[in-house]
């Protein structure tokens, strides 16, 4: 049976994935005393599974049901099993929402439709061209209680994912360190959110991924990592900067962090902290501090990041002069700029130019 997901892209749903979905909708229906705005552990659906068609099916909701047990926790056995470092699947629509954990990063794209992501304290509506991160250790649950929802899981093993991601992010860009120290170290409080709307180039690649795992050849693990490598790259490129960083913490807002993080990028020779905070409605106080939390710097280093970067690019890359680079990423005068250089980096900017030329002969 062939279904037509979008406009512009098709999957064929096996006759057992059609089952699958049947008997949950049946479920849902059937048990509206439930309150299904909770998600639960799997231990307290045991009626569910029992008689469930799942055992018919030998791809991932199968090893997925091996994989839950009491602490809610998947391990990489979904991707082991079938020998692959990147693994892609649609949940059947109206499965119930169940607290979970992994030892690998879970891409989530909604082709069609909306779905909700639950957190501890929290819960956000997905659309349509929806693409988040959730990192390693980060507990949630997933919902899509209707006929209209296309979900899509991307598993990407641990090793593979920071592989990939490091490779499509410039150390130069200032969001590299953002997306890196929110994923390492606030993994367990939010998830970060890109909305791609109708970006047709994304919904093939992620067609691609579903309808790859179903031949096994010996280049598969190499056209899924380029697969994905792809997907970041789109949307580093694309959506980056207008990301949302979703926070567990209800009383906490969502801070427009990415966007300070672009403007800073944007403005860095000219931009003061008194501006910045003005500009996007927060107190100098709070913007340092949100610098802080989500990028690990202040404020201060930060603005040398990008003029550090930036410097050292011209440096290599154009025959500007030491006074020409230092007033174009924003130093008032050569001296300055040499001292704030030889702090950074442990060599004077003629010295890193010579090196650089050095090395090339």
């Amino acid at each position: 049976m062939k279904t037509q997901i979008t406009s512009t892209c098709n999957h064929t749903f096996s006759d057992v994935f059609i089952e699958e979905t049947a008997y949950c909708k049946n479920y849902y229906l059937s048990h509206q005393n439930l309150d299904w705005t909770k998600p639960k552990l799997a231990k307290e659906y045991n009626d569910f599974f029992e008689g469930a068609p799942f055992g018919k099916d030998e791809g991932w909701m199968k090893m997925a049901m091996n994989t839950f047990n009491n602490d809610n926790y998947m391990g990489d056995s979904v991707l082991d099993a079938y020998n692959t470092e990147v693994y892609a699947m649609i949940p059947p629509n109206y499965f119930p929402a169940l607290w979970h954990y992994h030892t690998y990063f879970e891409l989530v794209y909604v082709l069609q439709g909306t779905a909700i992501n639950y957190m501890e304290n929290a819960s956000y509506e997905l659309h349509a061209g929806d693409f988040m991160i959730l990192g390693l250790g980060s507990r949630h649950a997933i919902s899509s209680y209707n006929d209209d929802c296309v979900l899509v899981n991307i598993m990407v093993k641990n090793s593979t994912f920071w592989d990939i991601f490091s490779n499509n992010l410039y150390e130069s860009d200032l969001l590299y360190g953002f997306f890196t120290n929110v994923l390492t170290h606030y993994v367990e409080e939010t998830f970060i959110l890109f909305h791609t709307a109708d970006d047709s180039f994304i919904k093939s690649l992620v067609i691609n991924l579903l309808e790859e795992r179903k031949y096994y050849h010996k280049y598969a693990d190499l056209e899924r990592r380029s697969a994905v490598s792809m997907l970041f790259a789109r949307i580093m490129d694309k959506y980056a900067s207008t990301a949302e960083l979703i926070n567990n913490d209800p009383n906490e807002k969502i801070y427009d962090i990415t966007m300070i993080l672009s403007y800073m990028q944007q403005h860095y020779t000219q931009i003061s902290l008194p501006q910045l905070a003005e500009f996007f409605g927060y107190s100098e106080r709070q913007t340092r501090r949100l610098l802080l939390k989500f990028t690990g710097k202040g404020y201060q280093e930060n603005l040398d990041f990008i003029r550090m970067k930036e410097a050292e690019r011209l440096l290599h890359n154009s025959d500007k002069s030491i006074e020409e680079i230092g007033s174009t990423v924003g130093f008032s005068s050569v001296y300055s700029f040499r001292k704030n250089f030889k702090n950074y980096y442990g060599i004077t900017p003629s010295e890193y130019r010579n090196q650089k030329i050095t090395s090339t002969f």
